[in-house]
């Protein structure tokens, strides 16, 4: 993470993860998600260090909920863990998500 980006905010997008996402970045809870059908991300600009490696951890629980769709539904595959790619996009301090 380049000093010289002081400039951007960073976020981690995680395009596919199922079902209860929770992320730490450098041991800084960034935030949960509860779903196995949409993309999300989170503002970690805070929890970055520059010109040192940084550790992020996904946490996912995969077991079904009831309460979180599709809970009895048998029509959908039901992938557990990330199954598509995660990323760290830099962004303008002023930006349209």
């Amino acid at each position: 993470m380049p000093e010289e980006r002081h400039d951007r905010r960073f976020w981690l997008q995680l395009k596919g993860v199922f079902q209860a996402t929770d992320v730490w970045v450098n041991g800084h809870h960034a935030g949960r998600h509860v779903s196995g059908y949409t993309s999300f991300g989170f503002d970690v600009t805070e929890f970055l260090h520059h010109d040192v490696p940084n550790l992020v951890a996904v946490k996912v629980d995969d077991v079904l909920d009831p309460f979180v769709a599709p809970a009895q539904e048998t029509n959908v595959a039901n992938y557990g863990g990330i199954y598509r790619t995660v990323s760290l996009q830099a962004v303008n301090v002023l930006h349209v998500r």
